[in-house]
């Protein structure tokens, strides 16, 4: 009886939702986040919009009959490429990508425009999450959460990183990446040192574990026209994170050059190529081409945007690459 009533209301619901921001809607047997993102948004390419803001949809490909998904303004959105009737020119540009932080063991470094920020570990973790709910585990975007910090910040938000954990079969341990996960907007300070938050913006469901600082997680690099010339240089596949709090649609990849191999060139915001090696072939296979977004003496990031087209296979550990 309590399920009748509760589709009722929601059937009700979405009846007289027309002209509001936010409508509920029911999956029909036969319906994708493409068709639903382009009847809603007049836009299909907006489908991630609706899979971020209805957290419990594990799988973008998978929705069942029965389930209720909520249309929102706010989220991310997918790039789409404008139209452009003026002819470009092919001049560097400032493009917005995720800035990670790398730990080697004994201290942990990231970008800070120009140049590299290094902090101890005391120094990089400013406190401790808790949430505002009783047996609540992780929090989500537009939920409430607190920031009980070791020193009285005069700060409006805080960034949320998280350890990167898959790194293949490669059982590295000298460094370590963590990336952004999510962005606390300050509501207002409950204690000198205690904050009350807001989730603003999240990829995946905030943890107490995950580590809270005042690193702004994102970085403007130049975008460089001209691809940079390295040769065959053999690489391992540490890692592939395919999600961003920026709206970007396509994967980073981080990357290990090999022993022996070094690259001692500034090559961040320069366009490589990536090639898988096949010993059968004569020639390596292209796989894709992306921007370096981050670089860590031997260890690069490089963000590949799938969308145009920058990544033609799915990279694995069980493959052998070279960057050129």
């Amino acid at each position: 009886m309590r399920k009748i009533v509760l589709f009722s209301l929601i059937a009700i619901f979405i009846t007289f939702s027309a002209n509001a921001s936010n409508k509920l809607h029911v999956v029909q047997p036969g319906d994708t986040l493409w068709d639903l993102s382009k009847a809603h948004y007049k836009d299909p390419f907006l489908w991630g919009k609706i899979w971020m803001n209805n957290t419990y949809l594990n799988d973008p490909n998978l929705i069942f009959p029965g389930e209720v998904i909520e249309y929102t303004k706010y989220g991310i959105t997918i790039y789409k490429k404008a139209k452009s009737k003026k002819k470009t020119h092919n001049a560097p540009q400032l493009a917005k990508y995720d800035n990670f932080i790398f730990y080697n063991g004994y201290k942990y470094y990231s970008d800070c425009g120009g140049g590299f920020c290094m902090w101890h570990k005391n120094d990089l973790s400013i406190g401790k999450l808790r949430y505002d709910r009783y047996n609540t585990l992780e929090a989500k975007q537009g939920e409430t959460i607190f920031v009980y910090a070791k020193k009285n910040y005069n700060v409006k938000k805080f960034y949320v990183y998280r350890k990167v954990k898959d790194y293949s079969n490669l059982n590295i341990k000298s460094v370590s990446v963590y990336v952004p996960i999510g962005e606390l907007k300050v509501i207002s300070r409950v204690k000198p040192k205690v904050f009350k938050c807001v989730v603003n913006k999240a990829y995946a469901e905030i943890s107490s574990k995950d580590m809270v600082n005042l690193i702004y997680p994102y970085k403007e690099i130049k975008k460089s026209a001209k691809f940079v010339k390295l040769g065959n240089v053999p690489v391992n596949l540490i890692s592939i994170y395919d999600f961003s709090l920026t709206p970007h649609i396509g994967y980073y990849i981080f990357f290990k050059v090999k022993n022996k191999h070094n690259i001692d060139l500034d090559i961040v915001g320069k366009k490589v190529y990536l090639d898988r090696v096949d010993s059968n072939l004569p020639v390596n296979t292209a796989v894709g081409e992306g921007v370096v977004v981050s670089q860590y003496k031997n260890y690069l990031s490089v963000f590949f945007d799938t969308y145009n087209s920058g990544l033609k296979e799915i990279p694995d550990e069980t493959q052998n690459y070279v960057l050129r």
